[in-house]
């Protein structure tokens, strides 16, 4: 008798631990992830998030129009399983587990690109229990409703990639003054360096000099597309050994203006 109710009592204190989290979690369910057949999510400087227009913003670019290097770049360096895996890469999550037993400290994000998606788009950058299981909520829901590629479209056009620049096609203004549709692989590299600290690692860009750590991962990601087949041996070489040529002429002397 005195084992049943110690049992009544555990599982009593369990539900009181549990039931605020599950209380946290249950609007994930209700969600509008229709949003994005009809609205457009758009960084507010003001507000300091992600709010939602009705009208199509002039720096939102259709998958199709932008350059398959950034897109590739971009993948590679982020979410190298993205078409793969059904929103929550397994792998990696395993692997930061695995890492967190043996250190105590979390050493890398495991965030795919749905996962980002949904945590911009909809919830928030807090770091909770509770925030990490909305999300995996929302990208369940997400997988099963909408293609990988118009996954990746919204992403890439909220894609942080400096201070007060949100989309590839506002990226590739300010660094390199073209288009998303015009980035080469090795601007395309760069720009995937950014991430996931835009506004640390965008110094090469302030000094016009590749720091020693930006070298070091822009060759990493030519490296993955040389593994993809998206670029050759040859190719990459090139685009490692002539640092000058990065220093002098790929920069934007002038960042075009980016209020698109």
């Amino acid at each position: 008798m005195m084992k049943d109710k110690k049992w009544i009592l555990i599982v009593g204190l369990l539900v009181l631990m549990i039931l605020p989290l599950v209380i946290q979690v249950v609007p994930s369910f209700f969600i509008d992830i229709t949003k994005l057949e009809r609205l457009y999510p758009v960084f507010s400087s003001e507000q300091k998030k992600f709010t939602w227009v009705n009208k199509k913003p002039s720096h939102w670019r259709n998958l199709n129009g932008i350059s398959i290097n950034l897109r590739l770049a971009i993948i590679l360096s982020e979410d190298w399983a993205f078409y793969e895996h059904a929103g929550v890469d397994t792998n990696q999550l395993t692997k930061i587990f695995s890492s967190f037993l043996d250190s105590g400290k979390i050493k890398r994000g495991g965030s795919t690109i749905s996962q980002q998606l949904v945590k911009n788009a909809f919830l928030s950058s807090e770091r909770t229990i509770a925030r990490k299981l909305k999300e995996f909520i929302l990208v369940k829901r997400l997988e099963s409703r909408y293609s990988k590629d118009k996954i990746l479209e919204n992403y890439l056009n909220i894609l942080h990639l400096g201070k007060n620049i949100y989309g590839v096609e506002r990226g590739a203004r300010y660094y390199f003054n073209k288009s998303a549709q015009d980035i080469r692989a090795r601007e395309a590299s760069f720009m995937a360096m950014l991430l996931p600290s835009p506004e640390k690692y965008s110094e090469s860009f302030k000094n016009k000099k590749l720091t020693d750590f930006a070298l070091k991962r822009v060759n990493s990601i030519l490296d993955k597309m040389v593994l993809a087949k998206a670029i050759s041996k040859e190719e990459a070489s090139i685009y490692k050994k002539d640092v000058f040529e990065w220093e002098r002429n790929v920069f934007s002397e002038e960042p075009d203006s980016i209020q698109l």
